[in-house]
C-alpha cells in the first residue's frame, strides 16, 4: 500500500509504448506514466477495478504527469492514448497531470472506452481529467457510468469483450 503500487509504472526520463495489457484489480492505478521527452503511446489496454487502495479517493486507471529534469534539459513529453478499455476504476479512467507545465502540444485521448469511474469529486471529470493548461484533444470516447450498458459478454465473469448488438 505504499508507494510503487502501480500496475505498470514508466518512470522519469522514458517514453515508449505501453500496449495489450489487461490489468484486473490492484491498489495503485493500473497505469503510470511520469516522463519528459519523447512520445508514449498507451493503447489497446484493458484496466478493471484498479485503485481501490482504502482511501476514499481512491487511485485512477491510467495517470499520467510530467516530470522535467532537474537541470531544464528536458523536452515536453507527449502522450497518446488510445483505444483502451478502462471500467470502474476507483476515481478516473485516464487523469492527465501537467504539475510543472512542461507537456507538449498535441496529446490525444482517443477512441477509449471508459466505464463507471468512481470520482465522486463535483470539480473533476471522472472520465478524462486534465489538469492545467495541458494541449490534449479528447475525441470518440464512449464513456458510460453503468456496467450493464456496456454490453460486455459477462463483467462479472470477467469477461470484457463486447456482446454483437453492443
Amino acid at each position: 500500500m505504499g508507494s510503487q503500487q502501480a500496475g505498470i509504472i514508466l518512470g522519469a526520463k522514458s517514453y515508449g509504448s505501453i500496449h495489450d495489457n489487461y490489468i484486473n484489480g490492484g491498489t495503485g492505478e493500473a497505469l503510470e506514466f511520469y516522463g519528459y521527452g519523447g512520445t508514449t503511446s498507451i493503447y489497446n489496454n484493458t484496466i478493471i477495478n484498479a485503485g481501490y487502495d482504502g482511501t476514499s479517493a481512491g487511485q485512477d486507471g491510467i495517470a499520467v504527469d510530467d516530470r522535467p529534469d532537474p537541470n531544464n534539459r528536458y523536452t515536453g513529453m507527449r502522450v497518446y492514448i488510445i483505444n483502451n478499455t478502462v471500467v470502474n476504476p476507483a476515481r478516473n479512467a485516464v487523469h492527465l497531470y501537467n504539475s510543472y507545465g512542461t507537456m507538449a502540444t498535441g496529446n490525444k485521448i482517443y477512441n477509449n472506452f471508459l466505464v463507471k469511474p468512481n470520482n465522486k469529486s463535483i470539480y473533476d471529470n471522472p472520465y478524462t481529467n486534465i489538469d492545467g493548461n495541458t494541449n490534449v484533444d479528447t475525441l470518440n470516447n464512449v464513456k458510460t457510468p453503468v456496467i450493464a450498458n456496456a454490453y460486455f459478454v459477462n463483467a462479472n465473469a470477467n469477461n470484457f469483450r463486447l456482446l454483437a448488438n453492443s
